[in-house]
């Protein structure tokens, strides 16, 4: 028996609220927290840099 995979996301951010969405994409139950009382104006932005891996078959 397969259980309910969950998750739980501080802050509604597009990061945080694109996370969730992809999350219940895949079948995730999630709960998204916010500390703010309404949804703010404007927008920050995040960078995010990925550094390649190279995989190889001795890995295991």
């Amino acid at each position: 028996m397969m259980t309910q995979r969950t998750a739980l996301i501080s802050g509604a951010s597009i990061a945080g609220l694109s996370t969730a969405y992809w999350l219940e994409r895949t079948g995730w139950s999630v709960t998204v927290i916010e500390r703010a009382e309404r949804f703010r104006e404007g927008a920050r932005t995040s960078t995010c840099a990925a550094a390649p891996v190279k995989s190889s078959t001795s890995w295991g």
